[in-house]
């Protein structure tokens, strides 16, 4: 049965990953993180890569990246665009500076008997603008 915790960092995933993918992959002049894989081609043009697929690859990179024990902070600072980092209104959103503000994610205790958390990404949507984010794309990252 699972525990409280879980429970809870379930639900911190899913809030989390809507807004960071919010602003992943969107209006970045940054280049994307390397991933290994090869992502789908759109039909039509084999060079070009949809917003979606790009968006999906990043959310997932940073929920791998978050799940890790301890969390792999760098990774997920590069799987954010510079609005997005948390250290934005501080130093205009440097990787540097993002993974400083986490650091604490780095610290967190590994926890032996916990199975690995398996998640989706899916339900790219568009993403009004709001007090806390600019307007850019979302997705749901689901957790179990």
């Amino acid at each position: 049965m699972p525990d409280r915790t879980d429970a809870a960092r379930a639900a911190r995933l899913a809030t989390t990953v809507l807004m960071t993918a919010a602003l992943t992959a969107c209006g970045s002049s940054e280049p994307a993180p390397n991933d290994a894989r090869s992502a789908p081609q759109p039909f039509g043009n084999p060079t070009a890569v949809s917003d979606d697929v790009q968006i999906t690859a990043a959310a997932e990179g940073f929920m791998k990246a978050w799940m890790l024990d301890p969390a792999d902070v760098k990774a997920m600072c590069e799987h954010q665009t510079k609005a997005a980092r948390p250290n934005f209104t501080d130093d205009g959103g440097t990787v540097e500076g993002c993974v400083a503000e986490r650091k604490s994610l780095t610290e967190r205790t590994p926890e032996p008997g916990r199975a690995p958390l398996r998640f989706t990404v899916d339900h790219v949507q568009d993403v009004k603008a709001s007090r806390k984010h600019p307007a850019g794309k979302g997705a749901l990252a689901t957790g179990q």
